[in-house]
């Protein structure tokens, strides 16, 4: 009896000591995820700046005649609008700066984590 009551702790003692182990490892895993994902978004910010300056001078340009259009009544000029902008910066780069901006709102996608089966 005392040797059935100590296999079956011994059992359970190896049991609770892999789930631990598990956890432990799907803990680092993430972990290790999450900073290598901190990391990218940090390195991106000067880029991402850039853009939304480029963005900004871009976006009041277009607003102002736009307000302009509207105050007079007039028809939009789109090929107008494009060269208001285009003074303050290339087409090109906006659209660029557009892109930048928007591939930083997406989230990062890594594996799958680990799955965690505690008990």
């Amino acid at each position: 009896m005392l040797t059935a009551v100590m296999r079956h702790l011994e059992a359970k003692a190896i049991d609770e000591a892999l789930d631990l182990f598990q956890v432990l490892m799907a803990t680092r895993l993430l972990n290790t995820a999450k900073r290598k994902t901190e990391k990218e978004r940090l390195s991106t910010l000067p880029q991402l700046e850039k853009a939304s300056r480029v963005l900004a001078r871009a976006a009041k340009v277009l607003f102002e005649e736009l307000e302009l259009v509207e105050e007079q009544a007039a028809d939009l000029d789109v090929a107008a609008l494009w060269a208001a902008v285009e003074e303050v910066a290339p087409r090109a780069a906006v659209m660029t700066a557009a892109a930048t901006v928007g591939r930083a709102r997406e989230p990062v996608r890594h594996r799958a984590p680990v799955p965690v089966a505690v008990g």
